[in-house]
């Protein structure tokens, strides 16, 4: 079988299929174009065994070939899936990836005009009681669907914001000015934050007024069925406040006051005002416990008993938007505490890298240069692990959300090769693309609406009970996951599986299928990225 990336190339970029168990006597491959002209031909590399899906893979290198068209990969009679070449061969995947989120806003009503056949009625509009009050209520309508289920959760909403934020300050000045057709494109305003601006209404609801600690999620006891969300009328409730919710959200509100400053000065002052109230809550109980579920309620735990990162990362976040020397001393003192081989990790239950970030981008005289050499080691721990994979992932493990990891690495590695120079790592980025979009041990495109062979039963509610035979575009799905939590896996997946093709196209595996804002607002950096490279 042949495995390519089945959207594209840029005609300048690297490209690289791998050829899983064929074997010719000539050990060639050509490159012919919809007419069968061959447009390149060249030697496959010497053939390996890959542990981690049980093939034996060779690499063909089509680099040189730069004519834009479509073509397909041939090795002896064995064809690859059709691909592109051409310029922003990238784009539209990268903006589908970025609307995605628009498809999981609750508390509205997706439009035809925007969401076309996904469109439907207003959802969960009714308050939240409060688990540690019961009989008080809060407005919490708003903000995105976490999952393929319809709970919001403050902590990880937070990390996918900064993910947004990180795209837009990192890229070029303009790279979002495209509208994606959402309810606020053309208000001058890029629809990256306009969609980011939506999650972050919801968070300043979950700040508790009094004390300025955030409620960890508003969810309802619990999972509703496969339903749409205008239909799921199960009473939300509130749980209790955590400390990782609070650090995740008081860094995502300051990031937010710096970016929307310049957009909507009371707006960010509005942000800042938040960041502000919950550091202070931070401040006030340095040490509390981690989030556990309270009793009845079976929602998404999002358990982390480790809240140094997020108190870190809360702690450069308010250096970088006030220059205080007193935040300094904080993140300081938690940066000695923090596990250094984590900082590659950027999703919901490891943010330090986060924290390192905003000390690196933003210039911190005394902790700007450490917080780059600890990059620069995880960078290149994440990109010796691409040379030494079959399939080119990075991944350490595969476990519930591996393309998640695999995106937030992509992630990493375009960020830390344009702050060191180093285009190797760039080149490991780009390969992690690939693997998503079909260089991968099963050949499927991992992206809803992309691909010849896509995940078409995402485990996403919607996309099961709307009636539209496909699923929302531009979801991720979570990926191989080798130790099988659902109950499709069990059953359908053999035990033997190798861990890289323990993954199944089943609306009920949501331990491999499920689809997430963190595993696709990691993403929007990277493909935005090569979608607008030479």
């Amino acid at each position: 079988m042949i495995h390519i990336n089945q959207v594209g190339y840029n005609p300048k970029g690297q490209k690289i299929a791998v050829v899983a168990n064929v074997t010719t006597p000539d050990n060639q491959f050509v490159v012919k174009d919809q007419d069968t002209n061959i447009c390149l031909q060249g030697q496959l590399s010497e053939p390996k065994f890959d542990p981690e899906s049980g093939d034996t893979v060779a690499y063909a290198d089509f680099s040189a070939l730069e004519q834009e068209g479509t073509f397909y990969l041939a090795v002896g009679d064995t064809l690859s899936p059709s691909f592109s070449i051409k310029q922003g061969a990238l784009a539209e995947v990268g903006d589908a990836v970025l609307k995605m989120l628009y498809y999981l806003r609750c508390g509205c009503e997706l439009h035809s005009a925007h969401a076309g056949p996904y469109a439907h009625a207003c959802c969960h509009t009714t308050p939240a009681e409060r688990y540690d009050k019961p009989g008080t209520f809060i407005d919490a309508t708003g903000g995105w669907h976490d999952a393929g289920d319809y709970g919001k959760y403050a902590g990880p909403g937070a990390v996918a914001l900064a993910h947004l934020y990180l795209a837009y300050e990192f890229l070029p000045k303009g790279t979002f000015d495209r509208p994606l057709g959402i309810p606020e494109s053309g208000n001058g305003v890029p629809d990256i934050l306009n969609e980011a601006r939506y999650e972050l209404d919801f968070l300043l609801k979950c700040v508790d007024a009094q004390t300025g600690g955030v409620f960890h999620k508003i969810t309802s006891r619990a999972f509703p069925g496969m339903i749409m969300p205008e239909t799921d009328d199960l009473p939300l409730v509130a749980s209790p406040i955590s400390a990782t919710a609070t650090g995740a959200s008081c860094a995502a509100f300051a990031m937010g006051a710096r970016i929307f400053g310049a957009f909507d000065p009371a707006y960010a002052e509005t942000l800042a005002q938040a960041a502000h109230k919950t550091y202070g809550w931070l401040t006030q109980n340095p040490s509390v416990a981690g989030f556990k579920n309270p009793p009845e309620i079976v929602t998404g735990e999002y358990g982390d008993d480790t809240d140094t990162d997020e108190r870190f990362w809360a702690a450069t976040a308010m250096w970088r938007l006030t220059g205080q020397a007193s935040y300094t001393t904080d993140l300081q003192a938690h940066y000695t505490k923090l596990d250094k081989t984590r900082l590659g990790e950027l999703g919901w239950a490891d943010v330090a890298g986060l924290g390192v970030l905003e000390l690196i981008l933003g210039e911190h005289p005394a902790m700007g240069e450490q917080a780059l050499t600890d990059l620069r080691n995880s960078a290149q721990t994440i990109h010796e692990r691409v040379l030494a994979k079959g399939y080119f992932n990075g991944l350490a493990s595969y476990h519930w959300g591996s393309n998640g990891a695999v995106m937030n690495h992509a992630l990493l590695l375009t960020i830390a090769s344009e702050l060191a120079q180093n285009t190797d790592w760039l080149t490991s980025a780009k390969k992690m693309l690939d693997y998503l979009l079909g260089v991968n041990p099963l050949g499927i495109s991992y992206i809803t609406g992309f691909g010849s062979k896509q995940i078409m039963e995402p485990h996403h509610r919607p996309s099961l009970a709307d009636g539209v035979k496909a699923p929302v575009p531009g979801m991720i799905a979570g990926g191989p996951n080798e130790r099988r939590q659902d109950p499709p896996s069990k059953e359908f997946l053999p035990e033997n599986l190798p861990p890289a093709k323990a993954f199944i196209d089943h609306w009920d595996s949501y331990a491999t299928n499920e689809v997430t804002i963190y595993w696709n607002s990691p993403a929007v950096l990277p493909f935005y990225f090569f979608a607008t490279l030479a």
